[in-house]
């Protein structure tokens, strides 16, 4: 879902942010296999993720 809205808004990237009172979340990968969530937890793709946060 994310990514289709990122599609319709136009974004280059997109990731999605789970918050609660106490925590907030956000995935480096999602929907993709244990094997290629693993590859992907990079410093570069950390970063990118933590300036769309």
């Amino acid at each position: 879902m994310s990514a289709l809205i990122g599609r319709v808004c136009g974004a280059a990237d997109v990731t999605i942010m789970l918050a609660s009172e106490h925590l907030i979340v956000t995935h480096v990968s999602t929907h993709v296999s244990l094997r290629d969530a693993i590859a992907r937890v990079k410093r570069d793709r950390v970063l990118r993720i933590i300036e769309l946060s």
